[in-house]
């Protein structure tokens, strides 16, 4: 029995992979392994696959249909990139070491960034040091500025835009018709923080009351 010779099971490619990119530093290899192990499974769930995973299924329609599930299901844009990268090393593998793939089926493969979206509202630490600034910073006119964007709800283009004889401010009455774009115009009235340095403003500026003069022009120029 001495000249038997041990069975020795045949790795894996993802053994084989595992090992070929053993000199990475610890972390890309964990993160490289887990990213191409959950998309060769996945790729083996598809119909025609049988359960297994065989290089030629790595296609560049499997990449994007993988990479558009895991949009779907939340991953971030950050996480899908990673998984490009770990999939194109695993490609690059199988074509120049194992000589099982044809082309890298990531080239071309692109994820559009995530668009920087504004919040949508105020947190109270940034409401407390925006309202400072103004009071302790802004002259009267920045401070109607302010009062118009803060407190009525004017987008900036809306400020922009605002004709006099849309702003109807005085002792007893306020309101404002706004609306500039895309000319949704809406009727908005407004509150007293709205009220006071617009009527401070409106008594400072003679040439305030020609009709067709934007806000921006005559008041808020020196």
């Amino acid at each position: 029995m001495k000249n038997v010779i041990p069975f020795q099971p045949s790795k894996s490619l993802l053994d084989e992979y595992a090992e070929a990119i053993s000199g990475k530093a610890d972390k890309t290899v964990e993160d490289y392994i887990r990213a191409v192990r959950q998309l060769t499974e996945w790729i083996a769930r598809r119909p025609g696959s049988a359960g297994v995973f065989r290089p030629e299924q790595f296609t560049k329609t499997a990449m994007e249909m993988y990479l558009r599930e895991m949009e779907d299901q939340g991953y971030s844009v950050r996480y899908r990139n990673k998984v490009i990268s770990a999939a194109s090393s695993f490609a690059n593998w199988l074509i120049e070491d194992k000589g099982q793939l044809q082309r890298n089926p990531t080239k071309g493969v692109a994820i559009p960034p995530e668009p920087l979206m504004a919040p949508r509202e105020l947190t109270e630490d940034q409401r407390y040091v925006l309202r400072n600034l103004v009071e302790r910073h802004a002259d009267l006119r920045g401070q109607a500025i302010f009062a118009l964007g803060y407190w009525a709800g004017l987008r900036v283009s809306d400020v922009s835009w605002q004709l006099m004889e849309d702003t109807h401010i005085g002792p007893k009455i306020g309101w404002i018709r706004t609306g500039h774009k895309g000319r949704k115009y809406r009727e908005i009235d407004v509150v007293n923080e709205v009220e006071v340095p617009w009527q401070h403003i409106l008594k400072m500026d003679g040439n305030i009351h020609q009709a067709h003069m934007y806000l921006p022009l005559s008041v808020l120029t020196g």
